[in-house]
């Protein structure tokens, strides 16, 4: 494996809004997603985390290097702090005595198709080809269009399961892509979702009861296709709808939800980041 030191150095943050708009200029979408601010910029180092929650120091006599694509999630949009994938790179960082780095290539308003494109480009080729963990989160703007239809009265599962089926194809080919651009052992990760849309108190409040039971069966769908690309290409799923939800998934999520109800606050990416940590602990 080659690893540089100019990817222990570069971060590359491209941090869009996933879409957050009424239904009825979804079709403006893809504009307004590319005039949201960019997050800050990704830091590398040791976790600053509470005692309680600072894993043990081990070390691995290796450097971990991680990958994310996606959409405005693991970008960081909608909020001014340090983002998961950061976050996550702080614990295994502080697990490992080894700093790691990150590329962080994910960009709001994206979809599937999307980083399938994103994989033809040199620098993310090249940056595919150092990571020891690459962090797939996306799909949820897939949904988006579907999810306006079936709020509107049209079938569930005509509106859902074509596209279940295209992110599932869509993914299985990044995947292994990912793993063919590789020269060497990496880890791919595929992160679900709490919610594709709206959630919480906002969600309530822009979408009513049928636009909320909507979005659940949305993210349900969504879900069972990321699940299923990840055990078909061998990576690793790792579910984020109990961390946010609860297991029954009554629990309210608003606390963990930016103002937009969309992306996740400081509080949110410091749960996502742990929830990662927890199966991949050392990158």
């Amino acid at each position: 494996m080659r690893i540089r030191v100019d990817h222990l150095r570069r971060v590359l943050v491209t941090a869009l809004s996933l879409t957050s708009m009424s239904c009825a200029v979804a079709a403006a979408a893809t504009t307004h997603a590319g005039g949201a601010a960019a997050a800050p910029p990704l830091m590398v180092g040791h976790a600053h985390v509470p005692a309680s929650t600072v894993p043990p120091v081990i070390s691995t006599g290796h450097h971990a290097v991680v990958v994310a694509l996606g959409d405005s999630v693991p970008a960081g949009s909608a909020c001014d702090c340090r983002n998961f994938v950061a976050g996550y790179a702080d614990l295994v960082s502080h697990r490992t005595h080894h700093t790691a780095a990150v590329t962080n290539l994910a960009r709001g308003g994206a979809e599937t198709e999307d980083v399938l494109e994103q994989l033809k480009q040199p620098d993310v080729r090249r940056a595919l080809d150092d990571a020891t963990t690459v962090l797939l989160m996306i799909g949820a703007n897939d949904f988006y269009r579907p999810f306006c239809h079936v709020q509107r009265g049209g079938s569930t599962t005509a509106a859902y399961r074509p596209v279940a089926r295209q992110v599932q194809s869509n993914l299985e080919k990044t995947i292994r892509q990912i793993r063919a651009l590789h020269d060497g052992p990496v880890k791919i990760v595929v992160l679900g979702y709490w919610n594709v849309v709206e959630d919480g108190r906002v969600a309530r409040r822009d979408y009513g009861a049928v636009g909320v039971a909507a979005a659940e069966s949305a993210t349900t769908w969504a879900n069972r296709a990321l699940k299923a690309a990840a055990r078909s290409a061998d990576a690793v799923f790792v579910p984020t709808y109990e961390a946010f939800k609860g297991a029954d998934g009554h629990k309210d999520p608003t606390s963990l939800l930016a103002a937009d109800g969309d992306h996740p606050n400081a509080a949110g990416h410091r749960v996502l980041a742990r929830t990662v940590y927890a199966p991949l602990p050392t990158g």
